[in-house]
């Protein structure tokens, strides 16, 4: 996708934001792009988090809320997580070297796991906070100008959210999409808070630890599925059948191919790697197998924006037909 193409949104500080950084001659998933759309998220979403949770810890310490004190410190939380997506972009820049052959890509899902510790931390401090506030209800201080400045945080945090979705779809990056769902959970566990301040002026003291809870399910929630998704990548699941079936095409529609097998995907960021073992007719000559296996490795560049890495293996046509 082009920058051209389509990057406009209702919001034009968004839109000033992008095209502040982006390189308009290159698409926003190329590795440039991605980059600097990466740094940008972090960067904005490690300022306005500090922002954030300045201002809810000092409203929590107003009000006595144990549910907006968690709140705040998941905001903490938030801002490192961000500063550590901006400084990760920033790393998978570094070109490759002689330990690290296929460059530093991988650093984007390391990320994505630290990132994901880090919500399932946070979510185990908040029940925490929230069951012992269950043990001792304390009386909750919520004047109207508390709730008018909370909801304020909420528009910010959606913002946020709606951002970090954009430039997550404009770079196809994971990381980002793990950040733009964090800041969505930021929303839903302000909500409660914010529900746990109405109830406790209607006399619901206990009302605020059991939001507090509900906000520390939300995090630990988020938290354990993409941890899961980066080990599996980290330790090489299989690949998505989409992208198999898309090899599969890809290559036997290659002129010479008897059939694919062995495929193995290997990511790195932005970067995929493909290996896989190609069939062809072993009365061939050597230049003409040879010249079978780049063309496949070429439609594979072409058509998926992959690198491949291809083995021959010759096959006797009769027995491949009676198999």
């Amino acid at each position: 996708m082009k920058p051209n193409e389509s990057a406009k949104t209702k919001c034009p500080i968004m839109n000033f934001l992008i095209h502040r950084v982006i390189d308009q001659q290159e698409p926003f998933d190329g590795t440039e792009n991605r980059t600097r759309l990466g740094m940008l998220a972090g960067w904005i979403s490690t300022a306005l988090s500090v922002v954030l949770c300045l201002l809810k810890g000092w409203l929590g310490l107003v009000s006595g809320s144990v549910s907006l004190m968690a709140d705040a410190t998941n905001n903490l939380m938030d801002a490192g997580s961000s500063l550590i997506i901006a400084l990760g972009f920033q790393w998978s820049r570094k070109p490759s070297d002689e330990e690290h052959p296929f460059g530093h890509g991988r650093i984007e899902t390391v990320i994505t796991l630290v990132l994901a510790i880090a919500l399932v931390l946070v979510g185990v401090e908040v029940a925490k906070s929230g069951f012992f506030r269950l043990l001792s209800p304390k009386p909750v201080v919520a004047p109207l100008w508390l709730i008018i400045v909370l909801s304020a945080t909420i528009v910010t945090k959606l913002w946020m959210a709606i951002f970090a979705k954009k430039l997550a779809r404009l770079s196809k990056s994971h990381v980002l999409e793990v950040d733009a769902w964090n800041h969505t959970f930021d929303v839903a566990s302000t909500l409660l808070v914010g529900v746990a301040l109405l109830g406790s002026k209607l006399g619901w003291s206990a009302i605020d630890g059991w939001m507090a809870i509900l906000v520390a399910l939300f995090i630990l929630g988020t938290g354990i599925k993409y941890a899961r998704e980066s080990i599996d990548i980290l330790l090489g699941k299989n690949p998505d059948p989409d992208e198999m079936k898309a090899i599969h095409h890809e290559v036997k529609s290659i002129s010479g191919v008897l059939d694919v097998h062995d495929i193995i995907v290997h990511q790195y960021g932005d970067l995929k790697m493909i290996s896989y073992h190609i069939e062809v007719d072993d009365t061939l000559n050597l230049i003409h197998a040879h010249e079978i296996a780049n063309e496949t490795e070429r439609a594979i560049q072409k058509n998926l924006g992959w690198q491949a890495v291809v083995h021959i293996d010759p096959v006797a046509i009769s027995k491949k037909e009676k198999a």
